[in-house]
């Protein structure tokens, strides 16, 4: 036994003091904290300091910054961690606006001066990780700098890199900097000095700085703006599209968008295009497979015009690769497919309809996934007539597929439906209502019911489809899922909005629908309510709020279940008493004085029943005590009876007449012993629901009402003459 006391007492020395040695003091300010533990020897430590440097500048101030701050970089650019490196990369920019939003011209010194400095030191940092984020940083401090200050503190240092022999890195990363930065240098110092940088970069004696070049190229042909220097260009990106290294020419495979884009359309035509079919007829399979894949990217490049039928047969071949699982050419194909229509417009469809057709019943899931993602962008690109021939048939046949699928075609259901005839519409709606019943992905049924709202409005109400998107929305309301149920209160309101200008049998039918809720059993419909009422305020059907369902919100005013109540609260903080019609609206007013006064009591109760609790658990201790000397069962039933005596006499103290409570009930309860009756009669305090320090709801009330989860029955106490359910059941879902 002593062995382990000391073993004991040994271990908490050591975590004591394994705790003061890499604890951080918090009384300290950030800054002091910052200067005290900035050398610490415990990585983490540093790294936290890091990751807050700019809320520290924050909180010091730009002088106290200056002062203090910034002679600490050097330390961390130093660190021998380099996720603290990378953490002061990342923290470089958000400093450097601060400095030069606070501090003007003398804060802009630091970013010349201090900030920029110190991520060119880091963008050749021996970690990769850090280097890229390097990169990052300097292209957003970048835009920072005065145009009088490029040359100096931005061309000059990437020239340094780009000259530098001693390793291939600087070179490399010299070749990106030209690319990113062209914006910065401009059209002048790209075609003056750019230009002759990237000419010697491309001659490179390593494959790597040839191949960045080769893929850096399309942001400099943006900036560059005559003839001649844009011929330069070309030249440089032709002659890399022939290098003997195939890891050059797949670069240049995948820059051809960007290279295209930045060269006159005559350039395009007459030397990208020869170019990039030598690409496609590449020796090497990468360099092949790269350029099929940035083939519908230069096509959306070109005019329609401009690209003949044999180009647009090379692309549309790669539908029918689906043999060869492996082949990833026709998920190319179905990816960059409405990039492609959109250039040669429908007139020319008939070319790719046999493609479209068959990457439908692709074998890959991710072809086909492409193709529901961009149904509204066909229909819209083809006009009416192609897309019932073709369009439609494939929203029909995508929304019977995989859930994943269906997801792409129900996302922009609204947006397809909008542009087909009325009859196909009545024709798909139903197709559509009938995806979230036969479907157990909640998360598919929750983005149907966002949208089903906005469907719904495109349909006329006495047409049969639109019965359809009642019974659904009615299915939705009652979704095992609170996401599900929450997404579909939307278009409820929506709904009653298009029926009050449409139809008046149809809308006083389902008025009087969503109505009853006010008045269901289960206190969720109730809630329902509540939200639906929500949602009218926010679509703007004053009338129906008005005429129909403000009634309703002051009997929720008033329902025995506290969560109804804090619902009801929340609602009328978070929206209508934001609106200023509303919030001066006589029944309005009653709400919240309703809610004040049941707050009030519920605070009474809450307190009456937190002492009532306390006292039953100090008995029963007492009781235990006595009863493991006495043990019998004799003893036990003798404790049971005294502490359902003790309770029934709390709970008539609870529910005095004078305290503005429901009369007090009488003794006779269920005998489920004492553990039911403890939980029976404090239900009421443990109730789920919403609430805050702004709503009308707070206090005790509030706190109690979101400590239990999950449905729980009220206990009902039955008097001489009437009986009340105390409580309300917990619930987890607001």
């Amino acid at each position: 036994m002593p062995t382990e006391l000391l073993d004991e007492a040994h271990q908490d020395a050591e975590e004591e003091f394994i705790f003061n040695e890499y604890s951080i003091d918090d009384s300290l300010d950030p800054l002091n904290r910052l200067l005290l533990y900035y050398q610490s020897d415990f990585s983490l430590q540093r790294l936290v300091l890091v990751r807050e440097l700019c809320s520290t500048a924050q909180y010091a101030g730009y002088a106290e910054s200056a002062r203090a701050i910034v002679p600490l970089l050097t330390s961390f650019t130093q660190d021998a961690e380099p996720v603290v490196r990378q953490a002061l990369v990342e923290q470089l920019f958000p400093l450097a606006e601060l400095f030069v939003e606070q501090g003007g011209d003398a804060g802009y010194q630091y970013l010349l001066n201090a900030f920029l400095p110190t991520a060119f030191e880091l963008l050749v940092d021996k970690n990769v990780e850090v280097g890229v984020v390097a990169l990052e940083t300097i292209q957003k401090l970048a835009q920072l700098v005065h145009k009088e200050h490029v040359q100096s503190h931005l061309l000059n240092v990437v020239m340094t890199l780009a000259h530098d022999e001693r390793a291939e890195d600087y070179r490399v990363v010299a070749a990106q900097l030209f690319n990113d930065l062209a914006p910065q240098f401009g059209s002048e110092f790209s075609t003056t000095v750019v230009l002759g940088e990237l000419e010697l970069l491309s001659n490179d004696s390593s494959f790597t700085v040839r191949r960045t070049v080769g893929s850096n190229l399309g942001g400099v042909c943006a900036v560059l703006t005559t003839e001649e220097a844009q011929r330069t260009a070309l030249s440089l990106y032709l002659a890399l599209c022939a290098d003997e290294i195939w890891g050059v020419r797949q670069a240049c495979a995948e820059s051809i968008e960007k290279v295209s884009e930045g060269l006159p359309e005559a350039m395009r035509v007459q030397f990208i295009v020869p170019a990039f079919q030598k690409l496609l007829e590449d020796d090497s399979r990468w360099v092949r497979t790269r350029a099929y894949e940035s083939l519908g990217r230069l096509l959306h490049t070109l005019r329609s015009e401009d690209i003949s039928p044999e180009l647009l047969r090379l692309f549309t071949e790669m539908a029918f690769q689906s043999d060869n699982v492996e082949s990833p050419l026709s998920e190319y194909c179905a990816f960059c497919f409405p990039a492609v229509v959109q250039v040669i417009g429908p007139s020319r469809w008939p070319e790719v309809a046999d493609a479209y057709a068959t990457m439908l019943k692709d074998v890959q899931w991710k072809v086909r996934k492409s193709l529901a993602y961009s149904l509204h962008e066909m229909a819209q690109l083809l006009g009416t007539e192609i897309t019932e021939e073709a369009i439609v048939p494939a929203f029909e046949l995508l929304l019977r597929d995989l859930d994943d699928i269906k997801r792409g075609a129900v996302l922009n259901a609204e947006k397809f439906l909008a542009l087909v005839t009325p009859a196909t519409r009545d024709r798909l709606v139903p197709l559509l209502c009938h995806v979230p019943l036969e479907s157990e992905n909640w998360r598919l049924r929750n983005e149907v019911a966002k949208r089903i709202g906005a469907v719904a409005v495109l349909l006329s109400p006495n047409s049969p489809s639109f019965s359809s998107v009642l019974a659904l929305v009615s299915r939705l309301l009652d979704d095992s899922v609170m996401e599900v149920r929450a997404s579909t209160y939307e278009p409820v309101a929506v709904i009653l909005k298009h029926l009050r200008d449409a139809s008046d049998e149809k809308y006083q039918n389902y008025l009087s629908s969503i109505v009853k809720l006010a008045t269901a059993y289960s206190f969720r419909g109730r809630q329902m309510f509540a939200y639906v009422t929500e949602q009218v305020v926010k679509v703007g059907a004053d009338d129906v709020l008005e005429n129909a369902l403000l009634d309703g919100v002051v009997k929720l005013a008033m329902d025995p279940v506290v969560n109804t109540r804090l619902v009801v609260d929340a609602v009328a903080a978070r929206t209508i008493l934001k609106n200023e019609r509303w919030a001066s609206n006589a029944k309005v007013q009653e709400v919240v004085s309703v809610l004040h006064q049941l707050a009030s009591s519920q605070e009474e109760v809450d307190a009456a029943a937190e002492s009532a609790e306390a006292a039953v658990a100090n008995t029963q201790i007492l009781h235990e005590d006595g009863l493991s000397e006495t043990a019998g069962l004799e003893g036990q039933q003798h404790l049971e009876e005294e502490q359902q005596q003790f309770l029934q006499q709390q709970h008539q103290q609870m529910y005095r007449g004078d305290s503005g409570a429901p009369s007090p009930p009488q003794a006779q309860t269920r005998a489920e012993g004492p553990a039911s009756m403890l939980g029976s009669a404090f239900s009421g305090g443990a109730v789920g629901g919403v609430g805050g320090s702004n709503n009308v709801l707070s206090g005790n009330a509030g706190v109690a009402a979101t400590g239990a989860f999950g449905d729980a029955t009220a206990t009902t106490f039955s008097g001489s003459s009437s009986s009340s359910t105390l409580g309300a059941p917990a619930v987890g879902e607001i």
